[in-house]
């Protein structure tokens, strides 16, 4: 009984078997072929002069389904057999443009062969964008701050944090000084601000303005000094960053780093220059600012790096020190010669 069960088994898992391989791929429509993988019926497809520029029911070519999955094969195939290169998604989005969303390496490399523009941008919805962004800072300052927005393909591997594709798309010669459209952060200062190490050393790599400001004259020091990345901070230094560069209001990298206690970066800036004494736009003294917060060690860094205490921005500082209660701050300030 046991035999004939097992001769029963063998001859139902061989019928299955044969009647799966007996299944001709053009039987399987391009666009269902192209979804699930199916590198040999896409090729049969296409080999019998089917179009590689169809869509799905959605409206996305076959290209962009195929870039978004990371099959390399099939994405090669649709761009030997005339598959657009810049053709657009329903949400603005392009093949490249979503392959660095992703993470797909090969399939960026295969394009960037086929001759696709690294620099072609994509005006695409926040909706699109967040469902393919895997960090957190995003989501923690309560998503983005636009409904459509004009990004380009190094943006995109840089939200991600994609390092081996933002080499890729350096090595074929992208622009690292192109800015989005809504407040013009460019992609160091996407990477700094997301504090990743890894990536803000590859777009370096691509030798744009370190200096460049963003709409609000932020640069890619500020960002990274606003949220205390110290190694993102040395990077930047190192490769030249301005500590001094004010951003439309006066503000400093020294008087965001101050205003967030973050001390080593603020030990940082001063090392590399920043000037201790710089006022805002309303006269304001990073002294003045950190002693209203309370930071007793931010406001001795600053007295130690030769914040003037004896003068008008001393006698300022105390008040704020005072006025909030902050009497290690106004110890301090007293020792070092504020006066009412």
């Amino acid at each position: 009984m046991r035999k004939a069960m097992s001769l029963l088994g063998a001859a139902l898992m061989g019928l299955f078997q044969g009647g799966c391989n007996n299944t001709p791929q053009e039987d399987v429509p391009l666009v269902q072929a192209v979804k699930t993988g199916n590198e040999k019926a896409v090729k049969q497809h296409l080999n019998k002069g089917e179009a590689a520029n169809q869509k799905d029911e959605e409206g996305v070519p076959l290209l962009i389904s195929a870039a978004e999955q990371g099959d390399e094969k099939i994405v090669s195939a649709l761009i030997q057999a005339g598959a657009s290169l810049e053709e657009k998604g329903p949400h603005g989005e392009s093949a490249l443009l979503v392959a660095c969303l992703k993470g797909h390496t090969r399939v960026v490399e295969s394009l960037i062969e086929a001759g696709v523009n690294v620099n072609a941008p994509c005006k695409i919805s926040s909706e699109f964008l967040t469902r393919y962004y895997t960090g957190e800072i995003v989501q923690k300052a309560g998503g983005f701050e636009w409904e459509y927005n004009t990004i380009s393909p190094i943006y995109a591997a840089v939200l991600n944090g994609h390092t081996k594709v933002i080499n890729r798309l350096v090595q074929a010669g992208v622009d690292a000084n192109v800015q989005e459209e809504q407040k013009g952060v460019t992609p160091l200062m996407l990477a700094s601000l997301i504090g990743h190490e890894d990536s803000v050393n590859e777009v370096l790599g691509a030798k744009g303005d370190i200096n460049l400001a963003d709409n609000d004259g932020w640069t890619a020091l500020m960002a990274a000094s606003g949220i205390g990345n110290e190694k993102v901070v040395e990077k930047l230094l190192e490769a030249g960053a301005n500590p001094n560069i004010p951003d439309k209001d006066g503000w400093t990298a020294l008087r965001l780093a101050s205003l967030g206690g973050h001390i080593e970066v603020v030990k940082k800036l001063l090392a590399a220059g920043a000037d201790v004494n710089a006022r805002d736009s309303e006269g304001v003294a990073v002294l003045v600012a950190a002693s209203g917060t309370g930071r007793a060690n931010v406001v001795q860094e600053l007295l130690n790096g030769g914040a003037d205490a004896t003068q008008e921005d001393g006698r300022r500082a105390l008040k704020m020190a005072r006025l909030y209660g902050h009497q290690e701050v106004v110890k301090l300030l007293s020792e070092a010669g504020a006066k009412r």
